[in-house]
């Protein structure tokens, strides 16, 4: 299953297609949750944090 929230800005957008289908395999293979992001530049408490676990 993938679930993309709205409004995100997808500059490159093959580089994203790469990066979901390594998702994909990554979940085929193990019982993984996949996230993925950017690092942030800058503290913004709005969006909130995911820490490693």
């Amino acid at each position: 299953m993938t679930i993309l929230p709205a409004y995100h800005v997808i500059i490159n957008n093959q580089e994203f297609i790469e990066n979901l289908k390594k998702a994909e395999e990554i979940t085929e293979t193990e019982s993984n949750l996949v996230i993925i992001g950017i690092e942030n530049s800058k503290p913004e408490t709005c969006y909130g944090y995911i820490n490693y676990g």
